[in-house]
């Protein structure tokens, strides 16, 4: 089973995949390899134990958060808040 991750299209997603190998020892997918019509998905294993799957979650949002330009002049998180259903719907 596999799961496949949107990510900014800020680098190509070899480089991508490369850095979180190099920095993180988490090996990923790059979505060329599935024919995705575009760049910037991550093809993920969902068969890892939960434990050991968070942390390649955390270190793919850590590659990710490091690649983004500062917002508003200044690094850090996004302000995190409760996610809203798209038009309308309930949760």
């Amino acid at each position: 089973m596999v799961g496949v991750v949107r990510v900014p299209a800020i680098v190509p997603e070899e480089d991508m995949v490369l850095s979180l190998l190099d920095h993180h020892g988490v090996m990923v997918h790059p979505g060329f390899f599935f024919d995705f019509p575009a760049e910037a998905f991550l093809v993920v294993s969902l068969l890892p134990a939960p434990e050991t799957f968070g942390r390649g979650v955390e270190a793919v949002a850590s590659t990710v958060h490091g690649l983004l330009p500062p917002l508003n002049g200044r690094a850090g998180p996004a302000p995190q808040g409760p996610a809203k259903p798209p038009n309308g719907l309930t949760g």
